[in-house]
């Protein structure tokens, strides 16, 4: 069998759910309309969505949100539908994503270390965050704060869902009784049979609830295990960044006073705004890691590694070093040209 037919006969055999991006086989119980497939599992959550939460424009999902939900909801076994357990995934998803929104609102503030400690911060947690001299007050920490806890948002999340299932429950006692939404069935096909396959149903919810539930917890300290990791790098750059940005601050300035304009001084403001740029997305993911930490929720990525940084912080070294010696060379030339002149003077007078 040759490779075009193999690829053929793959793409007939499998396809992708537009919800869950999972890939399935073509024989999947599912809804296709136009080039888009469903699967089952994801119109299910649809519409158990639906009668408890209204309408998919009304159940507050941002398009980022909606699609996390239904790709962790893929997680759940089959048969395992139980508007509780969907319900902690959805305030869970919602929170996440209404904590990457408040990450956008993080302020930093500079202030000295005893009142950071006053207000019940650990020395340790400060001491990762960038730093200023102040010849008045010492050093001075720039701590990103939030203005909405994690716990006050998560609260907001859960009143929203308890506001919207309220909103649907009034209209569903509206319809008529016996009447079915146009939607899908959530009972699943294994759920559907004899009385006695319907009495054990409990126990294999309450186990695979279980299961689930174990799996989420351990996708949790996973994606903590990399929030730790990534959250040490961005303290580390943000580090090296404010050392660089200080260097630069106080080069350029010195080369502006001595009218140096070159190469060097270009790639200088260059490194100066990159700098610039990385510091703050470092400093911001380690506001938003401070307010998530603990949750699970996966932080953003940052759009420089380990690897970027050093190389920059090499380049940043080599041009504050050319700068430098111009600068050394710029004070030679002048003290060079005033020795001369009063030389000069001086001769003119002896004649």
């Amino acid at each position: 069998m040759s490779a075009a037919n193999v690829a053929t006969e793959t793409a007939d055999t499998a396809r992708a759910c537009k919800l869950c991006k999972r890939e399935l086989p073509a024989s999947a119980p599912g809804r296709l309309v136009g080039k888009q497939w469903t699967c089952r599992h994801c119109l299910s959550m649809e519409t158990l969505l639906y009668r408890h939460l209204g309408p998919a424009d009304q159940q507050g999902w941002s398009a980022a949100g909606r699609d996390d939900f239904f790709r962790k909801s893929a997680r759940l076994e089959t048969g395992n539908y139980r508007w509780e357990t969907v319900r902690t995934m959805v305030i869970e998803c919602q929170t996440v994503e209404r904590v990457r929104e408040e990450g956008n609102k993080v302020k930093a503030k500079a202030l000295p270390m005893d009142v950071w400690l006053a207000k019940g911060y650990a020395r340790e947690a400060v001491l990762q965050f960038p730093s200023e001299d102040c010849p008045i007050l010492g050093p001075l920490y720039a701590v990103p704060v939030k203005e909405t806890t994690l716990k006050e948002i998560k609260r907001a999340v859960e009143q929203e869902v308890q506001r919207k299932e309220q909103a649907a429950k009034s209209k569903g006692k509206r319809k008529q009784e016996g009447e079915e939404d146009d939607q899908w069935d959530v009972v699943p096909e294994q759920a559907k049979g004899s009385s006695k396959g319907a009495a054990k149903a409990p126990k294999v919810s309450g186990r695979c609830e279980e299961k689930n539930a174990k799996s989420l917890e351990k996708e949790r300290e996973k994606q903590e295990k990399r929030n730790t990791e990534m959250s040490a790098f961005a303290a580390r750059a943000a580090a090296a960044l404010s050392k660089n940005l200080k260097q630069l601050e106080s080069v350029l300035a010195q080369c502006n006073k001595a009218n140096i304009d070159s190469e060097d001084v270009e790639a200088a403001k260059q490194a100066h705004a990159r700098a610039a740029t990385w510091n703050k997305a470092a400093g911001e993911m380690l506001g938003v890691a401070t307010a998530t930490k603990g949750t699970g929720a996966k932080l953003p990525e940052l759009k420089f590694g380990n690897k970027d940084l050093s190389e920059y912080c090499k380049a940043t070294v080599e041009v504050l070093k050319s700068l430098r010696a111009a600068l050394k060379e710029s004070k030679e030339a002048k003290t060079k040209a005033v020795e001369e002149k009063k030389a000069q003077q001086a001769a003119e007078e002896n004649k």
